[in-house]
């Protein structure tokens, strides 16, 4: 129920709580949190770039970190996994975040359909539990932060998220 709720109020666009913050330690404080909720999971593999500064609400922005974690560990293969890896840097007048896993893949077909509420990739036994609206939710808090969710994947390859926020100045 409060994910459907927080889907709904992330229409709202933009956000109103934005601030300056830096990317790099939204998502250390975001990545530790995680750590210290999940410790049966392998810790996050990080690398992340200084001084990325962004003018957007910081609890979103976890949340979009946390939603991405939990979709890399869910489908990239669970505690026995290798761990995923996340990456912050600087290009052009953006910042970008970079999550990636080494998972099954997504097909083509459905790298798109993966962000509408409800979707699953794969709807049988095998699947990892899940209501299917944490990318959701992850896409439309980017959108409320000027930003950008996407992915890159191919079946068999894993998979890349990247939020592409606009950097402060």
């Amino acid at each position: 129920t409060n994910d459907l709720l927080l889907l709904a109020r992330s229409d709202e666009l933009p956000s109103d709580r934005q601030e300056p913050i830096d990317l790099s330690v939204i998502v250390a404080e975001t990545v530790e949190a995680f750590a210290v909720a999940h410790p049966e999971l392998p810790r996050t593999r990080m690398a992340l770039g200084a001084d990325l500064p962004v003018s957007a609400d910081p609890n979103e922005i976890g949340r979009i970190v946390a939603n991405l974690l939990d979709n890399a560990f869910r489908y990239g293969g669970g505690p026995s996994a290798n761990p995923a890896r996340i990456a912050t840097r600087a290009a052009d007048r953006e910042t970008l975040l970079e999550v990636s896993d080494d998972g099954p893949g997504i097909a083509a077909a459905d790298l798109e359909r993966i962000f509408e509420p409800f979707h699953r990739v794969h709807a049988d036994g095998g699947t990892p539990e899940g209501s299917g609206l944490g990318l959701a939710i992850a896409r439309s808090l980017a959108q409320r932060n000027r930003g950008r969710l996407t992915v890159t994947s191919q079946p068999g390859s894993g998979a890349t998220f990247r939020l592409s926020l606009p950097r402060f100045r």
